[in-house]
């Protein structure tokens, strides 16, 4: 299945489906102060919870070091690629 031109791989184990998104997992690099958004980690103190992908995090939300706003564009630049 694709997913905005990246794969999407479904994995059943058991009776569980785990569900890998390449896309969920890209790192996003602030180019103003170099803090590095984890979409494993998320950023709980602004409500982003962890397992949250770059794309789904608000476009109002904050650099958490140089306070730089997400919707600006050209400041943050996908790390893993």
């Amino acid at each position: 299945m694709r997913i905005q031109g990246k794969i999407r791989e479904d994995t059943i184990f058991g009776d569980e489906l785990i569900v890998t998104q390449t896309e969920k997992n890209i790192r996003c690099v602030c180019l103003e102060c170099h803090y590095i958004y984890d979409p494993l980690k998320g950023d709980p103190k602004k409500g982003i919870p962890p397992g949250t992908a770059w794309q789904d995090v608000p476009d109002t939300w904050h650099c958490p070091e140089c306070k730089i706003l997400k919707a600006k564009k050209g400041v943050f630049k996908p790390l893993d690629e």
